[in-house]
């Protein structure tokens, strides 16, 4: 399979935040600004036991790494946060969200709200993976719970939008 590795695996450490968006960008962007965000891997943990007064327990670690972000050395990107969720037929669908990298605080049946995957170019990067594997809802089922077949995936908590800020900027790695 044709499946982009993981660069960043979070092997039990409660980094998949950081690990999932790292991996994505290094596929889709950078890989030098790839390894600066997974660089932070210490403040993304002690991000994780800030108190947050909204309804999810990762939402500290999301605010985490949109400020790692808006730094000068993502100059060229953008940062936008959903107002309005996307379900996920919407973003395999939207020509926009395909060639950015959308960071998604993951619901499920059991509103589980503690896991953040990746979703860029048709393909979700989960951190307890080593390859990343298509954007599909029997995939998502997955990452909600882990395998587990009795929880369901049910939507998103929270969504960030990671991109160019030139829309007409095609990465060197993408064009065909």
């Amino acid at each position: 399979m044709d499946a982009p590795a993981l660069r960043y695996i979070q092997k039990g450490a409660g980094t998949c935040g950081i690990s999932a968006f790292s991996s994505a960008l290094y596929y889709m962007f950078d890989q030098n600004l790839s390894t600066i965000i997974i660089n932070q891997k210490d403040g993304y943990i002690k991000s994780l036991s800030e108190p947050s007064n909204v309804k999810s327990k990762k939402a500290s670690s999301m605010k985490f790494l949109i400020n790692t972000i808006n730094n000068k050395k993502f100059s060229k990107y953008y940062v936008e946060r959903k107002k309005k969720l996307l379900s996920w037929k919407e973003i395999n669908k939207c020509a926009k969200c395909y060639k950015s990298i959308i960071l998604g605080i993951v619901k499920s049946n059991l509103l589980s709200r503690d896991h953040i995957i990746a979703i860029c170019n048709g393909w979700i990067f989960d951190a307890n993976l080593p390859y990343a594997i298509p954007l599909t809802l029997d995939n998502l089922n997955w990452c909600a719970g882990h395998g587990n077949k009795e929880v369901l995936f049910d939507g998103f908590f929270e969504q960030v939008e990671i991109g160019y800020k030139d829309p007409d900027h095609v990465s060197k790695k993408r064009k065909k």
